[in-house]
């Protein structure tokens, strides 16, 4: 019980936190970073078990490959724009009103991680399609249907 409480508190800590300094500025970015590679690793996992779970169809005119594409391009959609969202209208707010160019700055960290995420994924998702071709993730990418 004292474990939890004592977790319980730090995570009150941290999101109470009020960024004043140029410092505390760079901890956020760092930690925002890392967010952003989270959030890559989890789309690029999720479009794979997505692709995975949509079965092959054996009819004459299959849609599962477009299925899978429609699925890879949503997460790839959402992705980047829900972290920008979180960023901007959450994250954002644990920076001091009065510090214009703290804010300045974190700005252009969430459009450089929200863009990084963007390109990261379909990067990497046009590579793995392309190392597995004989999976139904490689089928993302594949320009036969």
């Amino acid at each position: 019980m004292q474990l939890l409480t004592t977790h319980l508190s730090s995570l009150t800590i941290l999101l109470a936190r009020i960024i004043k300094t140029p410092r505390q500025l760079e901890e956020l970015i760092t930690e925002t970073w890392l967010w952003a590679v989270v959030i890559l690793v989890v789309a690029l996992l999720a479009s794979w078990i997505v692709a995975s779970s949509i079965s092959y169809s054996g009819s004459a005119n299959p849609q599962d490959g477009k299925q899978r594409r429609t699925a890879f391009w949503g997460l790839g959609v959402a992705a980047p724009v829900l972290f920008f969202l979180v960023e901007f209208l959450y994250v954002k707010s644990f920076i001091a009103a009065s510090k214009e160019m703290l804010h300045t700055d974190f700005m252009r960290t969430i459009i450089y991680t929200t863009f990084m995420i963007l390109v990261l994924y379909i990067g990497l998702g046009f590579v793995l399609s392309k190392m597995f071709s004989q999976t139904k993730y490689g089928t993302i990418f594949n320009s036969k249907d």
